[in-house]
């Protein structure tokens, strides 16, 4: 009896602590395991803003192409990091290309976490238009 409440206890936290993951993808239009591979900063008045470039190692939700280009606004140093760690990034999309929404965007690319982006991505309605973490 007691094995199977530490298996309800365990699978109740790592239903919790994937949960962020789950709701950035179900609310996004993008979402895909990339490699940063450089940015360019633009000073804009006490934030800065960064158009980053990266290769996409795998789409999980969205098409592109091997290479993506995208927007971040973040605060005056706070610059992206061209770790050599591929992430899963979720990502908005406007008329001017795509764009990071914030934090809560990014997540360690771990076998894991790939399985639970794209089992998320696969049963979501592909004509979905209303995303939260987008502004409309």
């Amino acid at each position: 009896m007691k094995w199977a409440l530490w298996f309800v206890a365990f699978i109740t936290i790592e239903v919790a602590a994937n949960e962020p993951l789950r709701i950035a993808v179900s609310q996004t239009p993008y979402s895909a395991v990339l490699q940063l591979t450089s940015f360019e900063e633009v000073e804009q008045g006490g934030d800065a803003y960064y158009k980053i470039q990266a290769e996409v190692l795998e789409d999980i939700r969205g098409n592109s192409s091997s290479h993506i280009y995208f927007n971040m606004h973040a605060e005056m140093g706070d610059e992206p990091n061209l770790d050599t760690a591929p992430v899963i990034i979720t990502l908005c999309h406007d008329e001017q290309g795509f764009f990071w929404p914030s934090t809560g965007s990014e997540f360690m690319a771990s076998k894991q976490n790939v399985s639970i982006a794209k089992d998320v991505a696969e049963h979501l309605n592909v004509k979905q238009i209303s995303f939260s973490h987008c502004p409309q």
